[in-house]
């Protein structure tokens, strides 16, 4: 582990492979989880103002940003263990979880296997293990367009495809999103898709039973955040998060899209702020 202006950072040996991460400031712990597609770098408007008040963990899920590549010699793994043992190896036993997307998943997955060591979840623009309804996305035919650029290992295309697909969202054209958060996505994508596990990379074994049917067991606090802007998908799988978590908060960000904490980062810092304040002290 090395140090660097104030920040803890270092790859962590986890199973079959190894993790980067970073750690800054003091207090509870606070881990933040990046969506499939792009790094732990999505958080760097939140790294920096949340360390501020509390310990504040991100890193790279394996196979993105700094972390190991997948390779064809990989156990199976789970994206939530991954989290399990970080948190053990940093020797924290109890965190607060914001995840987008897929890291929104993992947190959930994480707080529905490991209970105890959760003190609060917030999905952001998150889906949900185990739900199979027929989506908004199978009926896009720009998704239909990603896949087919993915098999062609058409690279230059698929991120321009994937910029217009989660990016922008249905409702948007690249003129409406701002140009210098589309600028810190495309190179994250970027640098995803040129990864060379992005094409042969094993799927993550998904928790079992899925989180689908099991979420009224989820007893933390919980706040769900969406994007106005984003797919409908996202604003289904909030309703069910809502409806389903006891107690459950959810707050729409207006004129946010999919990466609501980049779009609208200041809203974003105090909305979650003002929920975690009576909850890690």
């Amino acid at each position: 582990m090395s140090q660097q202006v104030g920040r803890a950072i270092g790859l962590i040996p986890v199973s079959d492979t190894t993790l980067y991460y970073e750690m800054a400031g003091e207090g509870p712990a606070l881990v933040f989880l990046h969506g499939s597609m792009v790094n732990r770098r999505m958080w760097d408007d939140q790294f920096n103002y949340f360390s501020q008040f509390y310990t504040v963990i991100r890193y790279d899920k394996r196979g993105n940003g700094n972390s190991a590549l997948i390779t064809e010699r990989d156990v199976p793994y789970a994206l939530h263990e991954d989290l399990w043992h970080l948190l053990r190896y940093l020797r924290i036993e109890r965190a607060a979880l914001i995840g987008l997307a897929q890291g929104g998943s993992t947190a959930i997955d994480f707080a529905l296997t490991y209970p105890e060591m959760v003190t609060a979840l917030v999905p952001v623009s998150a889906s949900i293990s185990g739900y199979a309804f027929r989506s908004a996305s199978d009926e896009n035919p720009l998704w239909h367009e990603v896949q087919n650029a993915r098999k062609k290992g058409d690279l230059a295309e698929l991120v321009r495809l994937l910029q217009r697909f989660w990016t922008d969202g249905p409702w948007r054209t690249p003129e409406q999103v701002h140009p210098a958060i589309r600028e810190r996505l495309q190179r994250m994508i970027e640098e995803t898709v040129a990864r060379p596990n992005h094409a042969q990379a094993a799927t993550a074994r998904p928790l079992d039973p899925p989180a689908a049917g099991r979420l009224a067991s989820i007893t933390v606090p919980t706040l769900i955040i969406t994007g106005e802007k984003d797919f409908l998908d996202m604003a289904s799988y909030a309703h069910i998060l809502q409806t389903q978590i006891h107690a459950a908060q959810k707050k729409v960000v207006m004129g946010a899209g999919h990466y609501v904490n980049m779009e609208q980062p200041q809203e974003f810092n105090s909305i979650v702020r003002a929920f975690l304040q009576d909850i890690l002290r």
